[in-house]
């Protein structure tokens, strides 16, 4: 998912030969990893749930030219981080509370 995150966001603000480039490359790296999950040669098998993620990596650099897919890969997982981070900020903040009130 990273990888396709860094060529979404070169995107928006390169030359489209580049972009082009940097997705064909990113597609040979998440089949090869896709490939290499499957072979049976690594210690744990890729699941179903990763190579569906694999496969959406690829649909997605597949259209660049998406504007949905542009966003939920740009603005939908930044904000989903951003309210995570929160969400554990939040609860570690609670639990020196409860561990400062039990002491």
């Amino acid at each position: 998912a990273a990888l396709t995150k860094l060529v979404v966001r070169t995107s928006a603000a390169a030359d489209p030969a580049v972009v082009n480039e940097r997705a064909g490359e990113a597609m040979g790296w998440i089949c090869a990893m896709a490939r290499l999950g499957q072979s049976g040669a690594t210690p744990v098998a890729l699941g179903s749930d990763g190579l569906e993620r694999l496969w959406l990596c690829l649909i997605t650099l597949s259209d660049l030219g998406n504007a949905r897919l542009m966003h939920v890969w740009g603005d939908s997982c930044r904000a989903s981080f951003a309210a995570l981070l929160v969400e554990k900020q939040r609860a570690a903040a609670t639990a020196r509370a409860a561990e400062s009130e039990g002491a």
